[in-house]
């Protein structure tokens, strides 16, 4: 599921060219970072993934109840719908963003994630008098 949402981000964020992710312990979710970039290796793969010191913040934070939230700091996306399938570990898939060397990735410290069925929702269609009353 893709919604957009804007965000503001640190001046750091913006150059970061990696995931990085953010615990959100009170409602359990737990939110990755990517980039354009990076976001098709993410989504692709159904994997999560961060830099190698992240990984016990990541197995600390996450539970098979956690939600898995990515948000794309280039588009300001948030792809919600995402749920841990399996234990963050590392290199679960060195393929992924690799970094050239010792076959292993840029990030890591990862997390494959399956996707939540989705919720059908009612489409609701307004006309032009409608909407402009609103």
């Amino acid at each position: 599921a893709k919604h957009s949402f804007k965000n503001k981000t640190s001046p750091d964020e913006e150059k970061n060219n990696m995931p990085i992710s953010s615990p959100s312990t009170s409602f359990h979710i737990y939110n990755f970072l990517c980039t354009n970039k990076t976001k098709n290796g993410c989504l692709d793969n159904h994997l999560m993934g961060a830099p190698k010191h992240y990984l016990k913040r990541i197995q600390n934070s996450i539970t098979k109840k956690t939600k898995i939230l990515l948000y794309n700091m280039s588009s300001e996306t948030y792809y919600i719908g995402y749920t841990p399938n399996g234990l963050p570990s590392m290199n679960i898939d060195p393929n992924v963003w690799p970094s050239g060397s010792n076959h292993t990735s840029q990030f890591p410290a990862q997390l494959r994630v399956s996707c939540i069925p989705p919720i059908k929702l009612k489409e609701i269609q307004l006309t032009n008098e409608e909407s402009n009353n609103m």
